[in-house]
């Protein structure tokens, strides 16, 4: 997340600079090889992207998400064969692929593979694009009604993108008045976007900026039924600030099961336990965001807290020295 954010505040080349001294420290890891290498594709550099990606599969050759950006550097320098070989291990390991299913429908239709294309093209992700090429290759097969259909559904799509492009731009307009502290304005416009397009990531913007005005219950309407577990998470603040911490807790134990390593949600589990009178469960879930985050000294004072509930001062008093070493 340091990485995209940096990409996008500061430049790709510094993100991928920071990326290349991660790789740095730990040679064997091969993600700061796959983010150097998407931010080198961003800036048009893709020999050196394919280098990095490459890197990050001898790394680690099980590795999907870096074996679709490599099919997509292919794909630009114009090497589809290898480019097909690639989507085609990214769609055995994830079947459900959609962008990796049109991709390959795509290098297959330009191979004039229309009878390997059209069933990847029929599942995969909903662009305009893939019913072009749809198209295309049931007209050469014959399927003039089916092409027609197939440029029909275009239209709608567009439709849809326009939705999404003025929802898109509501929901940059509001996090900016969001950063500029007008939580009203950025309220209405995230309200707006949603209007537009019911987008998840849309609206945990809005929630946030809902939390910060203080109005918990509203956050509670807004995302009772959203599935997405950063959706769930804002719930679960929205829960706590309403002092309802049995009900945090359970969505925060959800969150969880399928983000292991979502330091603040474990941070947030044990706070609410702590706040519910359960010190054993808060100090476990302290204990494991700390492991995963030992640099903030929140997370210490935090677990130090629920380590002294225990009756465990000397070890409480341990973090808390802790704490104030990393704050320093």
């Amino acid at each position: 997340l340091t990485v995209f954010a940096r990409a996008k505040d500061s430049g790709y080349d510094e993100a991928r600079d920071s990326c290349r001294a991660a790789s740095a420290l730990d040679g064997r890891d091969p993600e700061p090889h796959f983010h150097a290498g998407w931010n080198e594709a961003k800036l048009g550099n893709l020999t050196a992207a394919i280098e990095e990606y490459e890197m990050a599969l001898r790394l680690n050759s099980k590795f999907p998400k870096v074996k679709f950006e490599l099919a997509m550097a292919y794909l630009d320098t114009q090497e589809t064969d290898r480019a097909i070989a690639l989507l085609r291990d990214v769609l055995g390991a994830e079947p459900g692929n959609g962008a990796a299913s049109f991709q390959l429908g795509a290098a297959l239709a330009k191979k004039d593979d229309c009878e390997g294309a059209v069933p990847l093209l029929e599942t995969g992700a909903e662009v305009p694009q893939k019913y072009y090429v749809l198209a295309g290759c049931l007209k050469k097969m014959g399927r003039e009604a089916e092409a027609a259909a197939a440029l029909a559904r275009v239209k709608d799509l567009r439709t849809g993108a326009d939705a999404r492009m003025q929802a898109k731009y509501r929901a940059a307009v509001a996090h900016q008045k969001a950063q500029a502290g007008d939580l009203d304005g950025a309220i209405k416009d995230y309200r707006t976007a949603l209007a537009l397009v019911r987008d998840s990531s849309i609206a945990v913007d809005l929630a946030v900026a809902l939390l910060k005005k203080g109005e918990a219950e509203e956050v509670v309407r807004l995302l009772g039924g959203e599935p997405d577990p950063l959706a769930r998470y804002q719930l679960a603040l929205a829960y706590s600030e309403l002092r309802r911490f049995q009900d945090a807790r359970a969505i925060l134990e959800i969150v969880l099961q399928s983000r292991p390593e979502f330091v603040e949600a474990w941070y947030q589990l044990g706070i609410n336990s702590l706040a519910a009178g359960d010190p054993r469960e808060a100090e476990s879930s302290l204990r494991r965001a700390v492991e995963l985050r030992p640099d903030e000294p929140a997370i210490r004072l935090a677990w130090a807290d629920s380590l002294e509930k225990l009756g465990k001062r000397k070890e409480a008093g341990e973090q808390r020295t802790l704490a104030g070493r990393v704050s320093k």
